[in-house]
């Protein structure tokens, strides 16, 4: 039916019609410009039109705005201190509210023609601004007069108390505003970061994709509530600004400012925005040194654990020295990173750049002497294997164990739990014993020194030694103990005890059972013991019987139940 209709062919017709006579002149007007622009016609080049000097000139201002310029000196005055006199003038006089504008008047002598409010010269039209700006006098007085009239009213209209109390009013109205999306927007994102980790959590658990199983579901999920955060951020930041503008604005004090907030804010973006782009190439040359030093450290890692669990073995590179050379062997490779990435560190060739460098560099100076002391001290003690981590050591005055070795220092943590840091310089110039080398082949050897009379039969006193180390836990039964008479001396014989632990970390302990028990078997036996010195003899001996060992406040030791075999209650 509406094939059939007429009206409907006509319009088709007359579109038609229309396309083909539009796609005709536009076709005429290709043929007539093609070729001017294919071969340009050439046309002599305009003479140089003379540009006239621009005549120095200086700003009169009121509030930050032009109202008319100076353009000449008198007297010793320059252009740029006339301005600013009449300027300071007519800032005085816009803030006297008692000088009304329409009191404002012109008047002529021969020097001069002068804009007056009463008797006091606002400013003065002289012969030299007549020529400099090639009118009369009275015609650029009349000027100045009619701009600082427009000038001093808009001022007080802009500082007047109906526009600060509009201008307070609005500057409130934004600040109650700014204070409730503020609220809305920390109490919704919570919401809103709430649902969207939610809904992550939900999709990485249903499995629909395989390839989520290989994810870490907390990291992905730390990873956006990083980014909620910092969009966050953003909004806060950008309300923020927003309202601190539109406040500085309201208020007639802050408006010029607040014009020009934005530039400030924007400037500097702008600039760190055009430097970054400068130089994305040398960012990218650095991205490339870093991903390549990174993949090569990690191939490194893995070499050395290797060579530290075995897996790999150099004749005499022992295992222990792995790990501390892949230490060295990466600050060695991130150094010579960092001084190929050199140069191409935006703004490495600035003044501001090499003096943070020499500064560094004389602090390293200063420094130098004890850090590479220290570190060829750290060096050497780890290659001379002379302890490990967990390794009881007496270093010079301390005893302790290994917690950690650095290049620079040495970590003790003492028997009474205090942590001693000790310069690797210090530790290699000490003596350094240590407890834990040879503690388990054959065992460490604790000895102790006790002295006794002549009249006690040696061989007793072997036996009592003897039978204090075994009742002392923590002493190896074989190797035996054994004893030792280090010397004959006037009045006592000095024996020392020696025995065998493969406990050097609870050599304290042992020590005072040690002597507990020596103490009590010599009592038990009713033998003297002469130490520390001996000077006379007694009419009784010295001992004291077993039943004053508990004598008040001591407390009697419980008995434990021998099974059978024990021997004082020792297997």
């Amino acid at each position: 039916m509406t094939k059939n209709n007429p009206s409907v062919l006509n319009l088709r017709n007359i579109c038609r019609g229309d396309l083909r006579g539009i796609s005709f002149a536009l076709f005429l007007c290709l043929l007539l410009v093609l070729p001017v622009a294919v071969f340009p016609q050439s046309s002599p080049s305009p003479s140089p039109v003379p540009v006239e000097e621009e005549q120095p000139s200086a700003p009169v201002t009121l509030d930050g705005q032009t109202v008319f310029l100076v353009r000449a000196g008198y007297k010793g005055l320059t252009i740029d201190e006339r301005a600013l006199n009449i300027s300071a003038r007519l800032k005085k006089l816009a803030d006297d509210g008692s000088k009304k504008v329409e009191d404002f008047k012109i008047a002529e002598d021969q020097v001069s023609t002068d804009v007056l409010v009463g008797d006091t010269i606002v400013i003065a039209t002289l012969d030299v601004d007549a020529e400099a700006e090639g009118k009369t006098r009275a015609s650029i007085a009349a000027d100045r007069l009619t701009k600082v009239k427009t000038a001093v009213t808009a001022y007080r209209d802009k500082y007047g108390l109906r526009q600060a109390l509009v201008g307070s009013g609005f500057a409130l109205l934004t600040i109650l505003a700014f204070l409730g999306i503020l609220f809305l927007v920390r109490r919704r994102f919570q919401w809103l970061r709430d649902w969207v980790l939610g809904r992550i959590s939900a999709f990485i658990s249903s499995r629909k994709w395989r390839i989520l199983a290989l994810v870490d579901s907390e990291q992905i999920t730390k990873t956006v509530a990083l980014i909620l955060n910092l969009i966050r951020l953003a909004v806060l930041v950008t309300l923020t600004f927003i309202s601190l503008q539109l406040i500085l604005g309201f208020l007639p004090w802050t408006a010029n400012f607040a014009s020009g907030l934005l530039g400030l804010l924007i400037g500097p973006l702008w600039t760190l925005g055009s430097a970054l782009v400068k130089e994305i190439p040398n960012l990218i040359f650095i991205g490339v040194v870093v991903v390549i030093t990174y993949y090569a450290l990690s191939a490194l890692k893995a070499f050395f654990r290797a060579i530290q669990f075995g897996k790999i073995s150099f004749g005499s590179f022992a295992p222990e020295w792995a790990m501390f050379t892949y230490r060295l062997v990466k600050i060695g490779m991130i150094i010579l990173a960092a001084i190929i990435s050199f140069p191409y560190i935006p703004g490495s060739d600035s003044e501001a750049f090499r003096g943070i460098t020499i500064f560094l560099g004389v602090l390293v100076s200063f420094g130098s002497s004890s850090i590479v002391a220290n570190t060829v001290g750290g060096i050497t003690l780890n290659y001379l294997r002379s302890f490990n981590v967990g390794d009881r050591v007496q270093i010079g005055e301390y005893t302790g164990d290994i917690i950690r070795s650095t290049l620079q220092v040495t970590h003790l943590r003492t028997i009474k739990n205090e942590e001693v840091i000790v310069p690797n310089a210090v530790v290699v110039g000490s003596n350094i014993v240590n407890f834990t080398t040879h503690a388990k082949d054959p065992g460490l050897i604790l000895h102790t020194k006790v002295t006794i009379g002549y009249d006690a039969p040696w061989r007793q006193v072997h036996a009592l030694l003897l039978l204090a180390a075994e009742r002392t836990e923590g002493l190896l039964a074989s190797p035996k103990p054994f004893i030792l008479q280090t010397s004959l001396d006037d009045f006592y014989v000095s024996y020392e005890l020696n025995v065998f632990t493969l406990e050097p970390q609870l050599m304290a302990r042992i020590y005072s059972d040690l002597h507990k028990n020596i103490q009590d078997a010599f009592n038990e036996y009713e033998v003297q013991i002469m130490s520390p010195n001996y000077m006379m003899d007694r009419s009784e001996s010295t001992y004291v019987p077993k039943e004053k060992w508990f004598e008040a406040p001591a407390e009697k030791e419980p008995v434990e139940e021998k099974e059978p075999g024990d021997v004082d209650g020792r297997t």
